[in-house]
C-alpha cells in the first residue's frame, strides 16, 4: 500500500465506532499497552492510520504520542517493522544540529566489499529506548569535502553488546513514556544496516515535520476517542473527523514543501483552537480522564518555538519562490 492510500474510510469508521468506554483498558505501563496496541492496528497499513487508530485505543495522551511517534519512524524508515518499537537516536549534549552530533562510526575492517564498523558516542534524549527493539542512530563518519560534520543514519539492535540505557527522571506530564540516555561502546555494525543517503537531510530535518503530522494523528485519534466515550456534541466529532482527514492527506507529502509546513501550521493551529472551544466538554468525562488529560496538556507547547521557525522559514521559500517566478 502506498502512503497515499490511507485506509480513509477504514479509519474513519474506527473514529466513530471504535472501543467505548468500558472497552479499552487501564493500563500502566507503556509496555503492558504496547501488545493492546498492536491487536488494535493490526488492519491497518500505512503508518499515519496506524497513529491514529493508536490514539482511539489509548486512555492517556502518553500512549497517543507513542503512537504517533513510532508511526512517525516507520514513516522515516520504511525498513522498521510495523510491530517492533523503535527510538530515534538523534540529540546530544550540544543538540541535534549536524555540529553537534560527536557519536562517530569508523571503519575496522574492509573485506570482499563488505564493511565493518565500530559506533562510539552517547545520545543524551532518547524517547522509549528502554523499550525499543531497535535503534535508528545518527553518527558521523568524518567530514565532507566542504568541511562539514558527514552524518549517517544506522540501525542497531538494543540488546548488542557495548549498548547501554541510562534512564532519565520522567517529566511531568506523559510521565509513562520513557526516556534515557544511551551510550556506544565500541558497538559493531555491519555495512547493511547503514541508512542510504545523507543522514542530516534525508532523516533528521525531515522528522520534525513527519514526527509532528504523525503525533497530531494520535492525539485526535485520542481526542475522537474522549468525545465518542462520553458523548461530545455531535459538531465535536465533525471537527475531529475533518482534521483526521487533513492529517491523513498531509501524511504521505513531501515533508520538506514549505506548502506543506504551511498547511501543518494551519491544521496546529486549528487544533489548539478547537481544544480551547470544547474546554467546557471535558466536565462530562470522569476524574482520571480528566485529570490526566490535564497534567499532560503541556505536551502540545513541546517544540513550539521550533515549529514556529520552521513556518517562518516555509513562508519565506513561498514568498522568494513566488518573487522568482
Amino acid at each position: 500500500m502506498s502512503d497515499s492510500d490511507h485506509q480513509i474510510e477504514e479509519v474513519l469508521t474506527f473514529m466513530v465506532s471504535g472501543p467505548d468506554d468500558g472497552d479499552i483498558p487501564s493500563f500502566e505501563g507503556l509496555g503492558s499497552w504496547w501488545n493492546w496496541y498492536l491487536e488494535a492496528t493490526r488492519p491497518f497499513k500505512s503508518p499515519i492510520t496506524r497513529a491514529l487508530v493508536g490514539g482511539r485505543v489509548a486512555d492517556r495522551v502518553g500512549y497517543a504520542f507513542t503512537a504517533g511517534y513510532v508511526s512517525a519512524i516507520r514513516r522515516l524508515v520504511p525498513e522498521m517493522g510495523a510491530e517492533e518499537m523503535t527510538a530515534l537516536c538523534v540529540s546530544e549534549e550540544g543538540g541535534n544540529h549536524p555540529r553537534a552530533i560527536r557519536a562517530s562510526l569508523s571503519v575496522v575492517d574492509v573485506e570482499k566489499g563488505k564493511g565493518s564498523y565500530l559506533l562510539t558516542g552517547e545520545k543524551s534524549f532518547v524517547t522509549n529506548a528502554d523499550l525499543a527493539k531497535r535503534l535508528v542512530v545518527a553518527a558521523s563518519v568524518g567530514t565532507t569535502p566542504e568541511g562539514k560534520n558527514d552524518i549517517r543514519m544506522v540501525l542497531v539492535e538494543r540488546s548488542t553488546e557495548g549498548v547501554t540505557i541510562v534512564p532519565r527522571e520522567p517529566l511531568p506530564f506523559i510521565p509513562e513514556v520513557t526516556h534515557g540516555r544511551v551510550c556506544f561502546k565500541d558497538v559493531e555494525i555491519q555495512r547493511e544496516a547503514l541508512l542510504p543517503g545523507d543522514g542530516y537531510n534525508d532523516y533528521v530535518r525531515p522528522f520534525r515535520t513527519i514526527e509532528d503530522i504523525h503525533v497530531f494523528g494520535g492525539l485526535l485519534g485520542y481526542l475522537t476517542g474522549v468525545a465518542m466515550r462520553f458523548r461530545w456534541p455531535g459538531a465535536a466529532v465533525e471537527e475531529l473527523l475533518a482534521l483526521i482527514a487533513s492529517v491523513c492527506s498531509l501524511a504521505g507529502a513531501d515533508a520538506d514543501s514549505p506548502a506543506v509546513h504551511v498547511a501543518l501550521g494551519g491544521l496546529h493551529g486549528r487544533m489548539l483552537s478547537f481544544l480551547e472551544e470544547c474546554s467546557d466538554y471535558w466536565k462530562q468525562t470522569d476524574d482520571g480522564t480528566r485529570s490526566m488529560w490535564e497534567r499532560d496538556r503541556p505536551l502540545l507547547k513541546i517544540a513550539g518555538e521550533a515549529r514556529t521557525r520552521r513556518l517562518g522559514t516555509a513562508w519565506k521559500r513561498i514568498e522568494e519562490g513566488r518573487i522568482e517566478g
